[in-house]
């Protein structure tokens, strides 16, 4: 009930915003069409003397010359920029993109891990990973409770015992990193999924001995997906 509280609350919240918008678009409007006889006084009479001081003073008209030239280029600036979001924005959608984040933010590590836990809720899961353990096992991980209150998961992790798992602990930097870590933490895994299976979840668990190149999730509708960093640790 709470959760079907939250998300009615959220679609008012969004539609009374799209409404002041649109007042707001309005009575600007209004306010441009009101202000256009005094614009057009100023033009015909003011202008005309403020022009003729500005004409014989060499300073004044350079800074106009400046001012305008960096307005010109500003917004032709602004034109290109917003043609080359246009265009990025429709090959997103054409690919079926509708959010992007930098998962260094502290903001953005929030809004992501809520962002799992709404589209993953009551779904079935499927996940690529490394180890998983950042992933689903720690407690603090964007997929714990996801995990917890699915209604089937399908996951698939590096195998501890390959030549790509000793590869990968070689090259993330950190002397902590080794395969007795990897080990451990997929060790630590399988466990957490054990525990899984014993309250009745569905849970399929199979490893893979290639190189991990992405971190892979799918929650219902969504796909989450997340570059590995070949020196780099991941969730």
């Amino acid at each position: 009930m709470l959760e079907t509280f939250s998300r009615d609350f959220k679609a008012l919240v969004k539609e009374t915003t799209g409404v002041l918008y649109h007042i707001l678009v309005v009575a600007l409007s209004a306010g441009v069409a009101l202000s256009l006889p005094v614009a057009a006084g100023f033009l015909s009479q003011d202008f005309s003397a403020y022009w003729s001081v500005i004409q014989n003073d060499r300073v004044a008209l350079i800074a106009l010359e400046v001012a305008v030239a960096i307005l010109l280029i500003a917004s032709i600036n602004y034109l290109r920029q917003s043609i080359r979001d246009r265009k990025t924005a429709e090959m997103a959608e054409d690919a079926g993109l509708t959010m992007f984040f930098l998962p260094q933010g502290l903001f953005a590590q929030r809004k992501i891990k809520r962002l799992k836990r709404q589209h993953g809720l009551a779904r079935n899961i499927m996940i690529i990973g490394s180890t998983g353990y950042r992933t689903f096992v720690h407690p603090h991980g964007d997929l714990h409770a996801v995990l917890e209150n699915c209604l089937e998961a399908k996951i698939m992790l590096l195998n501890p015992g390959s030549d790509a798992a000793q590869a990968r602990a070689k090259a993330i930097l950190g002397q902590d990193i080794t395969l007795e870590s990897f080990q451990e933490q997929v060790g630590k895994c399988i466990e957490f999924l054990r525990q899984l299976r014993a309250a009745q979840k569905s849970i399929q668990l199979k490893l893979y001995s290639d190189p991990p190149h992405v971190k892979l999730t799918i929650l219902g509708d969504y796909i989450w997906l997340q570059h590995y960093h070949p020196s780099r640790t991941s969730m």
